[in-house]
């Protein structure tokens, strides 16, 4: 042995073993320094994602994510190498989720100490996380964040809490060192004892060289010298040397790679501008990148493949000369599968052995983002992997933030821009303005490549509101589009009233029997939505989203989507309200024509077009005659149901552009144009529109099991230039009216002064009635009535007036004007009331009993309903009976109600009261009704008596009435017998009073 080292290549093998002996030591302190704190700052590195992954998908938890996948998530995590304790805990310290299922539910500083009561550790921030570390273990600490859409306000919903001991760790790192060193001793034993025998040949030079490269390593210097000597031993150590060499430099280039990435779009991720674009952000990445040793560039887009296109969206580059997009397209269909299965790929490029491309994919917020880098060949190593799988999870967590924001922000867009659409709402702005406004703002705030379309519903079809930006054609095929099931995603939306996603038209059944229309226009997905208000059950609209490419909606896109459908459905509720604001302000509830306020607002558009025109225009006033018997008799329900009727009447005789109108209660107003330009064509047009209303109306109206003859009285005024003031021409319109009513109602009057006259004279007269009823004016006096022996047997009461001056006012004056006022019933009330005072004071007197008075009844008194009970009620309580009394009516009575009129007199006949006709002779058809009357007596009117002695018509009628009045039993009273000739005549005729 002596002699061996004695020998130059026994003190060079001697030296070489020592040196390589110290050197092996050196290697193992530094791999053990090294690899410690490596392997502390590796694991502090995949705590932190590993724990964000794992905060991020709690947080998803919160939104509805299952319990399954965050047991999963920590079972992953719990498996990683060196990682002791996880817990989840909520913002008290009660565990929620943990590594062991057991430990759910207590607190979490039973397992973990509290950091006050642990010496000598560091505490440093690294993001939201906080990280404490000893000689022992390392404690990381992380919030978990809920953000919530309707507020915006972030709050902290619970902790992570990883706990790691490394202790341990380094034991194994040191133990697998030294056995690295003692296995390299073996092998240098091995060497050494080859090289002795070699060294005795030739070992100058290549020792040298060995010496060089031994010295080059030891200084970290990575370039070796070459060998190029013939001595296989020593080509093998130069190569191990060499690629122990390349191994120490890629280890600590991609952790000073990994870690320069990680802190840089850590920060760029942690940003809060949220002014940043999606290129803007890709552009800062691919910088950031690009500066790091591997890589030479890199490329970020989105590829997306529509319905006839295949394209690459390019976000941001650096160095992007080396993208040829037919190539990467090429590149990706082949490699597409094992991309989106591990979410990366290493594909080596033809005839450049140094390089490679390497693929990364992250699907993010709906969308697939590529990272396409162009970098250095490496070696497939344990570092380098781990590289690799730490880049794509940076790259994700990045765009992950950077849409969490971009969300955020689009959401608040949406809120702000909720706001200015609904101030134009209450504004009063056209509808149809504001769905192009809510259309124009959903495709920019939704930020995805959609057309936006909205839809009304009408009588169960599709009517197009806002479709501006889809093809014309396409419109007007969808136009009328029935509602239904498999009719289309808008069709199918507004027959169930439930939102419709087609993700993709040529596979879904709703699209079935369109798919070749939508085809050719290129549409892969359309999302339908229906639109409700309040206060109706029925679909009112539908908006609808066509895209050109396959696509789903996110959370976000529908909680925007959902935002604008509210705002839409608050415009076409608040255009329903003011629709009916309208209606309830300028049209009749009950007939739905316009009112009185309508035609007040309408009447200077209607003078302009006569002006215009130059030709007359007219109003016609309308009023129903009778109605109020209608209501009395029938009740409120039948007269609405009377005016309806009569209202569809006047619509369907009336056509535009001439207008109709309700004035109130039973009156319309007509206004008519283009009448004529002459007086004689005005006359001849004006006569033939009355009477055609006149004609229409003999048509009888049923309701339920009534019917009903409706008749109307109608005042017609003229409408000029010169008079266009509708107070006056209502005015002039309602005297016409009222002389039509005055000469027998059912009849038309045009205006003249004449009859204004008559109408001034009829309110003097009306002015007199009330003064009379509340001033003693009115007083009656009684007609005797005598047989043919000159006895007086009974009276008839009549009623007079007097004016203020002490003037008599003529029955025949004042009688008319009280019953088209309505006044009679406040006359007839004190007639009785009066007659039977009198008639107490006559029998005071020794008037004999069975004296009858007679006493008229107005045809309104008599509809009254309670009209026997109120003259029962007046008699008793003066004492007095219906023996004592007759009741005289005229025939027109009849006529107007026959059967009501017949019932109601039958019940006073049975009462005691004697009944008479009035006036007979004077109606068109008297005989014909005596045959059913319950009448005990007739009254011969003045007009047949006045010229008997010298009319044998007269004389003629009179013997043919006496004639039948004994053959039926009935009484004849017989009146205006003023001289002894006619007293006589009468007598030879028959009659007895």
């Amino acid at each position: 042995m002596k002699r061996i080292l004695a020998t130059i290549p026994g003190l060079l093998l001697l030296n070489f073993f020592i040196l390589t002996l110290f050197l092996a030591g050196i290697y193992f302190y530094g791999d053990y320094f090294v690899g410690s704190q490596k392997l502390l700052s590796l694991a502090e590195q995949k705590i932190f994602i590993e724990a964000n992954s794992l905060r991020s998908d709690f947080e998803s938890l919160l939104q509805q994510k299952t319990e399954e996948a965050i047991w999963e998530d920590l079972a992953n995590l719990y498996a990683r190498e060196g990682v002791m304790e996880v817990f989840i805990t909520d913002t008290k310290g009660t565990i929620l989720f943990c590594h062991k299922q057991e430990y759910r539910g207590k607190q979490v500083w039973k397992y973990i100490p509290r950091l006050e009561q642990v010496e000598g550790y560091e505490k440093e921030e690294q993001g939201n996380a906080t990280l404490y570390r000893n000689h022992k273990w390392t404690f990381m600490e992380m919030p978990v964040f809920l953000t919530t859409l309707e507020d915006g306000q972030t709050k902290v919903a619970a902790h992570i809490f990883v706990k790691w001991d490394y202790g341990n760790q380094k034991k194994r790192v040191f133990f697998l060192g030294l056995s690295k060193f003692l296995f390299g001793i073996f092998i240098l034993l091995g060497v050494s004892i080859l090289l002795y025998f070699f060294m005795k040949r030739s070992l100058s030079n290549p020792f040298q060289k060995l010496l060089e490269n031994i010295r080059r390593l030891a200084e970290g210097e990575h370039e070796l010298a070459t060998y190029e000597g013939s001595i296989k031993e020593f080509s093998h150590i130069h190569e191990n040397f060499s690629k122990m060499s390349k191994a120490v430099q890629i280890s600590k280039d991609a952790l000073k790679a990994e870690r320069a990435i990680f802190e840089a779009l850590f920060r760029l991720s942690s940003d809060k501008q949220d002014s940043l674009y999606l290129e803007t952000l890709a552009n800062q990445i691919c910088k950031i990148l690009s500066d790091e040793v591997f890589i030479r560039g890199v490329v970020i887009f989105e590829h997306v493949i529509k319905a006839n296109k295949n394209s690459l969206s390019i976000l941001g580059e650096h160095k992007g000369e080396f993208f040829d997009e037919s190539e990467i397209k090429s590149l990706l269909k082949e490699n597409m599968e094992t991309i989106e299965k591990y979410g990366f790929v290493e594909i080596e490029i033809e005839n450049q052995e140094d390089s490679a491309y390497y693929f990364f994919c992250t699907p993010v917020a709906g969308k697939t983002l590529f990272t396409l880098f162009l970098a250095k060949k490496l070696p497939s190593t344990k570092e380098v992997s781990k590289f690799f799988h730490a880049l794509r999870n940076l790259l994700l967590l990045t765009f992950e933030n950077f849409f969490t924001k971009q969300s955020r922000k689009r959401y608040e867009n949406t809120v702000y821009e909720y706001g200015r659409i609904l101030n134009y709402i209450l504004k009063g702005q056209p509808l149809k303005s504001i769905l192009e406004m809510i259309s124009e703002s959903l495709e920019k705030n939704i930020e995805l490549p959609a057309t936006v379309s909205i839809l009304f519903v009408e009588k169960g079809t599709l009517r197009s509101a806002v479709v501006n930006k889809l093809p014309q054609e396409y419109n007007q095929i969808v136009e009328g589009i029935p509602i239904g099931l498999k009719q289309g995603s808008c069709g199918t939306a507004a027959f169930t009233g439930k939102v419709v996603i087609s993700e993709d038209i040529e596979t879904d059944e709703n699209w079935q029997a369109y798919f070749d229309i939508v085809k050719a226009y290129g549409f892969s997905s359309v999302w339908s939505f229906p639109i409700k208000i309040r206060d109706r059950k029925e679909v009112v609209a539908v908006l609808a989203l066509y895209f050109y490419e396959k696509r789903s909606p996110d959370r976000v896109s529908l909680a925007i989507i959902n935002r604008y459908r509210r705002l839409m459905s608050i415009a076409i509720e608040h255009n329903y309200r003011e629709k009916e604001i309208e209606k309830l302000a300028f049209y009749d509830v009950l007939t739905m024509l316009p009112n009185r306020a309508h035609l007040m607002e309408k009447f200077p558009t209607f003078m302009e077009h006569i002006k215009e025109s130059k030709k007359q225009g007219a109003l016609i006033f309308l009023d129903i005659d009778d109605f109020k018997d209608i209501n009395d008799s029938e009740g409120h329900n039948i007269g609405d149901i009377v005016l309806q009727r009569f209202a569809e009447i006047l619509n369907s005789t009336i056509r535009p552009p001439n207008f109709v109108a309700r004035f109130g209660g039973d009156e319309f107003i007509l206004i008519l144009f283009d009448i004529g330009s002459t007086n004689e064509e005005i006359m001849r047009n004006l006569r033939t529109v009355a009477m055609r209303i006149l004609h229409t109306l003999e048509t009888p109206i049923k309701v339920k099991e009534l019917i009903f003859r409706i008749r109307c009285s109608m005042g017609i005024t003229l409408l000029t230039p010169e008079n266009q003031n509708l107070e006056k021409l209502i005015q002039q319109a309602d005297m016409a009216l009222y002389q039509a009513k005055s000469l027998g109602k059912n009849q038309f009057s045009f205006y003249s002064e004449e009859i204004q006259n008559q109408f001034l004279a009829d309110l003097e007269v009306e002015k007199n009635i009330r003064a009379g009823l509340n001033t003693n004016r009115f007083f009656v006096v009684y007609q005797p009535i005598v047989n043919t022996t000159g006895n007086v047997i009974g009276a008839e009461a009549l009623l007079r007036l007097k004016d203020g001056e002490g003037n008599f006012v003529s029955p025949a004056a004042f009688i008319p004007v009280a019953e088209r006022t309505g006044l009679i019933k406040d006359v007839a009330n004190f007639l009785w009331h009066q007659v039977c005072l009198d008639y107490q004071t006559f029998m005071e007197k020794g008037l004999p009993w069975g004296f009858r008075i007679s006493m008229n009844v107005s045809p309104i008194e008599m509809n009254q309903e309670d009209f026997e009970e109120k003259i029962l009620r007046e008699i008793t309580d003066h004492g007095l009976s219906a023996n004592q009394f007759s009741i005289e009516i005229t025939e027109d009575l009849y006529m107007r109600n026959f059967q009501e009129a017949v019932r109601k007199l039958a019940s006073l006949q049975r009462e005691g009261f004697l009944i008479a006709i009035d006036d007979f002779g004077k109606g068109y058809s008297s005989l014909s009704y005596l045959k059913n009357m319950p009448v005990d007596k007739i009254k011969i009117d003045k007009l047949f008596v006045d010229n008997i002695d010298q009319v044998p018509k007269d004389k003629a009628l009179v013997k043919a009435i006496l004639d039948y009045a004994i053959e039926t039993g009935l009484d004849v009273v017989i009146e205006g017998v003023e001289t002894e000739v006619q007293f006589n005549l009468l007598k030879r005729l028959g009659a007895t009073s």
